[in-house]
């Protein structure tokens, strides 16, 4: 997503390790947000992690959220005895009322295409953040690992999700989405569809 760099900021740089006494790491040691703006995660690079072959749970998680007014950002990867490093890349943007809306999705199975009811036609809409939970990593699987995307589908948006996986009935996902009305976003609609989407 691009916006326009009067209305936005964009951090880069962000790194660290998350342990369970530093689960999230505050925004506000890196830049100040306005009062008015939401931020949300624009790009990240997970090293050094190593997939453990028992371990299930929550697997993978990165995304932002407000807390008290300040914006703290969570990620995480469910691996082996290795000590994962993150470097995380953040896009700010004007929150304005009439443009921007956020929308957060919980409890959704894996491949489930789900009725946002998020019009394609006034808004375009992406993924902002994403949690995959209660699941087990199938490290013997080849091909798609992993897909977290949006496209539009019966005039609506709507969110492709799999991870590479043992299929578990348990498996669920929280998706956030950060959409701009079609009034001040550019998108080649025609070009955005579900045919990249069967799995």
């Amino acid at each position: 997503m691009c916006v326009d760099q009067a209305s936005s900021f964009f951090v880069e740089n962000i790194r660290f390790t998350p342990t369970s006494s530093q689960a999230a790491v505050s925004l506000d040691e890196y830049v100040q947000v306005p009062e008015d703006y939401t931020c949300t995660v624009a790009g990240y690079d997970l090293q050094d992690g190593s997939v453990s072959h028992q371990t299930k749970g929550d697997v993978f998680r990165a995304y932002l959220r407000e807390q008290g007014g300040d914006w703290e950002i969570k990620a995480d990867f469910l691996n082996g005895d290795y000590q994962e490093r993150w470097e995380v890349q953040v896009l700010c943007l004007y929150e304005n009322p009439g443009v921007v809306l956020r929308k957060r999705i919980p409890n959704l199975p894996s491949r489930y295409l789900p009725s946002t009811g998020i019009s394609a036609s006034e808004y375009a809409c992406g993924i902002s953040g994403l949690e995959v939970k209660n699941t087990q990593i199938d490290i013997g699987k080849t091909g798609a690992l992993f897909r977290a995307f949006t496209h539009h589908q019966g005039g609506e948006w709507r969110a492709y999700l799999d991870i590479v996986s043992h299929n578990d009935q348990n498996e669920k996902w929280n998706v956030n989405l950060l959409c701009i009305h079609r009034s001040a976003a550019e998108i080649q609609i025609s070009s955005w569809g579900p045919g990249w989407a069967v799995p």
